[in-house]
Formats: structure tokens, C-alpha cells, sequence
């Protein structure tokens, strides 16, 4: 596995238990650091094609998810762009 990689993975694991922690009225004031995020995954992942939905406080980290695990499947070694907006996100979590 390749360190930015296993960076990415870390960072998302991080993610997914921050966000688990944090309660509903938390979770909603976290919607722009997320959504921010997400687009960045996608874009580094996807050439063009259309907008990311924004989704709800419950799907936060189901949606980074998949978008990191589309991310690794079609860029194995993994994305600076990406990794550098999970740790933005992580950051900013509480």
C-alpha cells in the first residue's frame, strides 16, 4: 500500500469516528467543511461530468466514504488534492 494511501485511510477513519461522536445540532453546522470536501474528492477522481449532491447530518460520512473508496479504486496511490481535503476536514471537525 502506498503511503498517501494509507495517509487517505487514516484520515478517513478519523473522519468517520469524529462525526459519529458529534450530535445532530453539531453534525448540521458541519455541512460546508463536509460538502467542501466531497467536492474535492470528486473532482480529483472525476474529469468533468456533473455536480455532487450535497447530502443531509446523516450521511456525512457515508458519503466521504464512498467517494474516497471510488477515489483509491481508480487512483490506487491515492490523490494530494484529496488527502489534503480530508486532513482540511478533519481539521475543522470539533
Amino acid at each position: 500500500m502506498e503511503p498517501l494511501q494509507e495517509e487517505i485511510l487514516r484520515e478517513l477513519d478519523r473522519i468517520r469516528l469524529r462525526l459519529a461522536s458529534l450530535n445532530h445540532d453539531r453534525l448540521v453546522t458541519m455541512d460546508i467543511p463536509v460538502y467542501t470536501c466531497a467536492v474535492a474528492i470528486w473532482e480529483s477522481t472525476k474529469s468533468g461530468g456533473y455536480k455532487i449532491p450535497r447530502v443531509g447530518p446523516g450521511a456525512y460520512a457515508a458519503q466521504i466514504t464512498v467517494l474516497t473508496q471510488d477515489l483509491l479504486a481508480v487512483n490506487p496511490e491515492g490523490n494530494t488534492d484529496a488527502a489534503a481535503a480530508l486532513t482540511a476536514l478533519r481539521r475543522a471537525l470539533p
